[in-house]
């Protein structure tokens, strides 16, 4: 049978509500999606793994049960998506998990207790779950067997210790009735750059263990492209996925447009290839700050091109009858990322910006002037589309209340520097009301978010978020009455309005491209954090 499953990470802080995930389900089903899958790194629960998710919001097993009951009453396969290799760094700040610590996120091939936790995941899963497939991982582990391994075993090439540990889950997957499937990057990667004899025996052994293979890409819109990969792994892939994306990782809002051009190429290359189980994979990267329920013009629109159907006013139909929602108005949840017409890549500056601070002025270099009026159009529609909305309007809300930030925050530290140094006092203190407004503005963005996350996911992560903007609205305050003791002639000098700013040149920077950079931490401050 062929599947159509929606993928969403419920790892990165914001664990779905089992109600939700309900919700969810009932909608994938009238969308003609036959599965879904909740990306758990660390968040369900072992129980004789007490420190394996701990504070974390982890599904619970009768949670777990609870959810693969309805989704098999609908008709919808609920299938486990686990890591049993990278993307295990929350496990490793526990003392507990030491000895199995490769390096980076990364656990260490080769070891008893290594196999042992695996094995007790696979006890937890196949208790919960009535799907027999299992996607186990294996994906973005660039450092693996250079940490610990390294030191205990001497250097082995990575794909090499991959195909051991690969042979290994398979075995505990299917001592346990699964069959496992594995994220391909690690092993394209080798293929497109071309077998060595070691690569080739690798791969040679991979392909034996029986794991199927899914390939995943959500950053082209050339269909040809598609299809070469598809076709790269033709000689290494058993069972055959590929995932699709629907950009919601890159902060507050989606990236629709560019999910939909990306999505319209992939799900064409499918057809052509004639793929029989596709994944539209929804990830919450550095803290899932965008609600996964944005994402549901991208998941209704892959699935009625792979379908075959590219009308994009039948499209549009379709989804208002099935979800009583304007298409258009739910892709313009995109605004806050789109200003100055950016469609053409991910691209976060509502993210980036937001946090961008007003004196230090990192990404000042980006700003093309302009933004503040557009975030003042761009919240006025989606307070109409909020109205408009019969169910959803808390996120048009939502992105609202951002707009309402950035339209005074965009521009604000450029601004600031500018009068400061102009030695501008009347300026300065008329600027010192609009650090005032933007606190305002600020703390119902952060209650607005809140309620947003409440009603979607456990109060697990929440915390972060209250301490990432709770922070924002503290220096704010502080920059505001820094002006102000300079403007009162308490202090003589600002010396971060003083420094030269540079041109952006830091790691989500390429030459001729606008801007993508998501790591909060690096995003307030080139300081430690």
């Amino acid at each position: 049978m062929n599947k159509f499953c929606a993928m969403f990470d419920v790892s990165r802080n914001g664990v779905m509500l089992p109600e939700k995930v309900k919700e969810y389900i009932g909608i994938l089903k009238n969308f003609g999606y036959n599965g879904i899958m909740l990306y758990t790194e660390d968040t369900y629960e072992i129980p004789e793994e007490p420190y394996f998710g701990y504070m974390r919001g982890r599904y619970t097993k009768s949670e777990i049960k609870e959810i693969d009951e309805y989704a098999l009453s609908r008709g919808v396969e609920l299938i486990p998506c686990i890591q049993t290799l990278a993307h295990l760094d929350t496990v490793f700040d526990w003392r507990e998990y030491g000895e199995i610590h490769d390096v980076r996120d990364i656990l260490l091939v080769g070891e008893k207790r290594t196999y042992e936790l695996i094995g007790h995941m696979f006890d937890a899963i196949s208790e919960c779950f009535s799907s027999r497939t299992v996607f186990v991982g294996m994906d973005e582990a660039p450092m693996l067997g250079r940490g610990k391994y390294l030191d205990k075993n001497g250097y082995t090439d990575g794909l090499t210790i991959l195909s051991y540990h690969v042979e290994k889950v398979c075995e505990i997957a299917r001592d346990h009735g699964f069959n496992p499937v594995m994220w391909s990057d690690m092993l394209l990667k080798s293929l497109q750059a071309g077998k060595s004899s070691d690569c080739a025996k690798a791969v040679e052994r991979i392909k034996k263990s029986g794991i199927g293979q899914a390939y995943w890409d959500y950053s082209h819109s050339d269909t040809e492209y598609y299809v070469k990969n598809i076709e790269i792994h033709d000689s290494a892939a058993n069972d055959f996925w590929f995932a699709g994306g629907a950009w919601t990782w890159g902060g507050f809002a989606p990236d629709t447009s560019y999910s939909m051009a990306n999505t319209k190429a992939a799900m064409s290359a499918c057809r052509e290839k004639h793929i029989k189980n596709v994944v539209i994979t929804v990830w919450g990267d550095n803290g899932k700050e965008c609600s996964f329920f944005a994402a549901l013009p991208m998941l209704f629109y892959a699935k009625e091109i792979y379908d075959g159907n590219c009308n994009e006013s039948d499209i549009k139909n379709k989804f208002h009858e099935i979800t009583g929602e304007d298409f258009d108005d739910f892709v313009a949840l995109e605004l806050p990322q789109t200003v100055n017409g950016r469609k053409d890549r991910p691209y976060n500056p509502a993210k980036y910006m937001l946090y961008n601070d007003c004196f230090l002025g990192v990404f000042d270099s980006t700003v093309a002037g302009g933004e503040s009026e557009y975030y003042k159009k761009a919240s006025e529609y989606l307070d109409g589309a909020a109205a408009r909305s019969n169910k959803y309007a808390y996120i048009f809300k939502c992105e609202k209340l951002l707009c309402d930030c950035l339209e005074y925050k965009y521009e604000l530290g450029i601004r600031t520097r500018t009068v400061y140094l102009n030695n501008d006092k009347e300026q300065i203190s008329a600027l010192i009301t609009e650090y005032g407004i933007l606190v305002g503005r600020l703390e119902r963005f952060l209650s607005a978010f809140r309620k947003m996350w409440l009603m979607e996911n456990k109060p697990y992560g929440i915390e972060v978020h209250e301490q990432r903007l709770g922070g924002l609205i503290c220096r704010i305050k502080n920059c505001k009455n820094r002006l102000s003791d300079y403007v009162k002639g308490r202090v003589k000098k600002i010396p971060e309005l003083e420094e030269k700013v540079l041109n952006y040149e830091g790691q989500g920077a390429a030459a001729g491209k606008p801007v993508e950079f998501n790591w909060w931490e690096k995003n307030v401050t080139p300081n430690v954090m």
